[in-house]
């Protein structure tokens, strides 16, 4: 009899008991995440050849291999890390393939009280099975080059390592743990069921909203494989454009605490550190439940952004004119009365704006003087 997420549950490290396993499976069902059918291999469905024709579900054996990594990248993930009751938070990002989110997820938004998920950089990689798969194709097809072996392996473990992200999402909500979660953010159940769920158990939701144009996206995708040696699973014309999210970013402004929208000048994917990484990524709009949307302004891109989020927004609904409608005027709004705050947009400025702002403030600073000494004398 195969294994089941019921009985996976009821081991170490989990070790749930009825009355517990019953709560859990409450959570699983508010949030409407793929557990088993991901565990048996029913979704995208695996196969370990270069015919896609031949995808069949895990067998038995495959199956105990992912509840043994269970246990194993479970260690890695929640490592030292500890429960926050009473101070919640679950940050997600959103965006387009390519965009920067697994670099911004590591830099921004990790830390030691918080759980990191990331399907491709922080599950997948540490998967024994994932890994024993692809030294397998080492010899029984040599020939192959290594992105198409880690292609092959992918394709195969890709329901599992779904699985897994389910699960630890599932476990950390659970024990109350702050939660990171980079990925695309597209599916419509994160506004229909994980979103609700999360604000129904008290978390604080915060969105991270990354675009960056189409070459920028492709030179992240050249440089993975070229320089990282790393498979790319979805094309940078496979999900979205600029901006995936645009067709449910709306829905998100009623269930989020705050939503920060940030755009890529490219490069950012090399950045190494935070200082660094400020020169490439720009947040030129912010929403806060308490406030109104705001620009941050002084950064001479937003006016291309928002030229190309109108773009997309005419490609993305062609033929839905209350919808087009109703984004344009979102997006204009943020745009419509300007916030100074040099803290946020500082570092897009280069030496010769720095000079300028500089003379203008001195300037200022010497006409209030006249003007006091004139009305002293």
């Amino acid at each position: 009899m195969r294994l089941t997420t019921d009985q996976i549950l009821r081991l170490p490290p989990f070790n749930l008991n009825d009355e517990e396993l019953a709560e859990f499976m409450w959570l699983v069902a508010d949030t409407n995440l793929t557990t088993n059918k991901f565990l048996y291999g029913e979704v995208y469905k695996p196969t370990d050849n270069l015919a896609p024709e031949n995808k069949v579900p895990y067998t038995d054996a495959q199956v105990e291999e992912i509840a043994a990594d269970v246990v194993l990248v479970h260690k890695l993930i929640f490592a030292d890390k500890k429960p926050s009751p009473g101070a919640e938070e679950y940050n997600f990002t959103c965006g387009a393939p390519l965009v920067g989110k697994t670099v911004f997820a590591r830099q921004q938004l990790s830390a030691a009280d918080r759980i990191l998920l990331d399907i491709e950089a922080e599950i997948l990689p540490h998967m024994q099975c994932y890994k024993n798969f692809i030294k397998a194709l080492e010899v029984s097809k040599p020939n192959l080059k290594d992105l198409e072996r880690q292609k092959l392996a992918y394709e195969f473990f890709r329901d599992a390592s779904n699985y897994l992200c389910n699960l630890f999402l599932l476990w950390a909500i659970y024990n109350k743990y702050k939660v990171t979660l980079a990925g695309v953010a597209s599916d419509k159940r994160v506004v229909d069921f994980i979103l609700p769920a999360l604000k129904a158990r008290g978390y604080k939701i915060k969105t991270h909203v990354l675009m960056a144009s189409p070459k920028a996206r492709n030179d992240a995708c050249v440089h993975r494989k070229n320089t990282l040696n790393y498979y790319q699973s979805t094309p940078v014309e496979g999900k979205g454009r600029v901006a995936k999210v645009l067709s449910i970013i709306d829905d998100f402004i009623p269930l989020v605490d705050t939503m920060d929208l940030y755009w890529n000048s490219g490069n950012y994917w090399m950045c190494k550190s935070i200082d660094e990484s400020n020169r490439h990524l720009m947040k030129f709009a912010s929403y806060d439940r308490s406030k109104d949307p705001t620009r941050v302004v002084g950064n001479p891109m937003y006016e291309k952004v928002l030229r190309l989020l109108y773009s997309e927004i005419q490609l993305e609904f062609p033929e839905d004119h209350e919808r087009r409608t109703k984004l344009s005027a979102m997006f204009k709004s943020w745009f419509a009365k300007p916030e100074y705050s040099f803290r946020d947009y500082l570092p897009a400025f280069n030496t010769r704006n720095l000079l300028i702002a500089s003379t203008f403030v001195g300037m200022g600073m010497v006409a209030v003087a006249s003007a006091r000494k004139h009305k002293i004398s």
